[in-house]
């Protein structure tokens, strides 16, 4: 029997699967690390197995609270917090927090943004709005619609392969998407443990999103793009869209 995951519920499988494909972009960890300044408050949403977090906190910030709504990624983040004093950890989605905190920069990685629930934008920017800083900035990383077009059409057939874990055991991967209108799709993974048979599915509801959009946001909730960029490393880029909000100045 197949045991489904819903959005935001990462198992055990998804989980090692991320571990083993996640690899840097070309300049992402320097970029991300820039981002902040010893003695900083930063919030680092979906930190995942800590790939970014690991970095972050070799800046030493005052405080670093983890945003992560899936509880499975305890067993990577756990540990980070347990190595230093200024990590707290807080298993829910961003927009739904109730422990955030007023905080000098916000990182959202590797494009997430676009996974919030599309109905939860408001909410969402309403907090990012709420919990920075006069001075701090709001950094994200989402794929360019481009992007997003030629990985539609790369999984419209299902793709199969077996790969051995990081735990060491192999599993067969079915991937594959669905675009369900202009501005969004379903990405599918079913993962099938070779030896005992476990499976899990999940289904990934992906939006595509791009400047335009996040500038309708910046005008309902009083924030401005600072700043643009299609590269980590300062490239010219066409996969990628690093962009930087900032609080909206009150008038003098």
């Amino acid at each position: 029997m197949i045991e489904e995951k819903t959005q935001g519920d990462w198992g055990s499988m998804l989980n090692e699967y991320y571990q083993l494909t996640r690899h840097p972009l070309p300049g992402e960890l320097d970029f991300w690390k820039g981002q902040i300044s010893k003695g900083d408050s930063v919030i680092e949403i979906g930190a995942g197995q800590g790939f970014i977090t690991k970095h972050l906190v070799e800046k030493q910030p005052s405080q670093l609270l983890l945003v992560e709504p899936c509880e499975s990624s305890a067993r990577y983040l756990e540990p980070l917090s347990k190595q230093t004093k200024f990590i707290d950890i807080s298993y829910d989605l961003f927009e739904t927090c109730e422990n955030l905190r007023v905080s000098d920069c916000i990182l959202f990685p590797y494009d997430s943004l676009p996974m919030v629930n599309f109905d939860s934008y408001d909410q969402f920017f309403a907090k990012i709005r709420d919990n920075l800083t006069d001075s701090g900035k709001f950094v994200f990383h989402i794929s360019t619609k481009k992007w997003n077009e030629e990985y539609i059409s790369k999984f419209e057939k299902t793709y199969r392969t077996t790969k051995t874990f990081p735990s060491g055991r192999n599993v067969t991967i079915l991937a594959w998407a669905e675009k369900h209108s202009d501005s969004g799709y379903t990405k599918f993974f079913c993962f099938i443990d070779c030896e005992t048979r476990e499976s899990e599915y999940y289904q990934m509801t992906t939006n595509i999103i791009d400047e335009q959009f996040v500038q309708s946001m910046c005008h309902k909730h009083q924030l401005s793009i600072s700043d643009v960029k299609t590269s980590f490393d300062g490239l010219p880029g066409e996969d990628d869209l690093v962009i930087t909000l900032t609080k909206q100045r009150a008038a003098s």
